[in-house]
């Protein structure tokens, strides 16, 4: 699993989050089809310290980013991007997707699944034509790109157990799950226990805790069990 990251393929692909950048160069003679027909060559470039809103794709109006703007403009916009193990942001971020063997009506669209920083790996290997293995987490996102009806992840796990060392102060490591709607969060090394759970509906800002109200109990009793088998599961 990845820092909080961002990446960019141009050409072929482009993806963006909050953090990096890769890019793809594809001969003109492979522009067609779905990628699927052809290898790609990948290159990544890496950049850090960006927020997904610091680009003017994502609505940003003082941040002049035309070349980036250009590519969004022709490719595909996750709205729901997240990393799975941020450490000094929070695990939010939007992917762009651009490969011009797309045909011209996907060009400029938005998709609300929810994709992952795990998710890139196995999508490049698809794109190349390469076998992924089996115990690669994350999924090839490559169908919704294409706007193929397939079922997709309506939650995932969370975790941040990277720690600093003396004299930094220590981060408080934490663990969570993100469904459609909610946000759980559980700081797995305090006593007494901490946690946080958000309504994503109503707090998209993420302002009010419900995890120490009565209301939410037997949402915090789902999302306690969902951290507990999605956790296992991942491990």
């Amino acid at each position: 699993m990845m820092n909080k990251s961002c990446f960019v393929l141009s050409a072929v692909l482009l993806v963006t989050a909050t953090t990096a950048q890769a890019i793809v160069d594809a001969p003109s003679h492979m522009d067609k089809g779905a990628y699927g027909q052809s290898r790609p060559n990948i290159l990544f470039i890496l950049t850090d310290d960006q927020r997904f809103d610091d680009l003017g794709c994502m609505g940003n109006k003082i941040i002049q980013t035309p070349n980036i703007d250009k590519l969004a403009a022709d490719g595909v916009i996750f709205n729901n991007a997240f990393v799975t193990t941020a450490i000094c942001c929070s695990s939010r971020a939007s992917l762009i997707v651009r490969d011009p063997r797309l045909p011209a009506e996907l060009r400029g669209t938005r998709r609300d699944q929810m994709v992952l920083n795990i998710d890139l790996a196995p999508t490049m290997l698809a794109m190349g034509g390469a076998v992924i293995p089996p115990r690669m987490q994350g999924r090839d996102f490559g169908p919704l790109l294409r706007d193929e009806s397939i079922g997709w992840r309506s939650e995932w796990f969370y975790e941040h157990t990277y720690n600093t060392q003396p004299p930094r102060r220590p981060i408080a490591k934490s663990e969570g799950v993100r469904t459609e709607r909610w946000k759980y969060i559980r700081y797995i090394e305090r006593d007494p226990l901490y946690e946080q759970l958000f309504d994503l509906k109503s707090d998209p800002g993420e302002q009010r805790n419900l995890a120490t109200l009565a209301e939410p109990a037997g949402v915090l009793a789902d999302m306690r069990a969902r951290w507990e088998r999605l956790g296992r599961e991942a491990r």
